[in-house]
């Protein structure tokens, strides 16, 4: 990814992770930063593009419980 992109999806993601985390300057929330940027252009690029085939949708909120909610997946850790 290059650091221009990263930094763009940094700024995209960062607000949810502020309010779970709280401190950015904490080891958690850097990591946790860094682990929903990836997924989140592992999404946007690849299987995004394998939804839009199928015609599927998956709406921002059920991508945040998805990640961080109710039900959170492990198998995305």
């Amino acid at each position: 990814i290059e650091q221009s992109v990263f930094t763009a999806y940094e700024k995209q993601l960062s607000p949810a992770l502020k309010l779970q985390y709280g401190d950015e300057s904490s080891p958690e929330y850097r990591k946790a930063l860094k682990q929903a940027v990836v997924q989140q252009v592992y999404f946007d690029n690849l299987s995004g593009k394998e939804f839009e085939k199928l015609g599927l949708t998956v709406t921002d909120d059920e991508l945040k419980d998805m990640f961080y909610g109710a039900n959170y997946a492990p198998e995305l850790d």
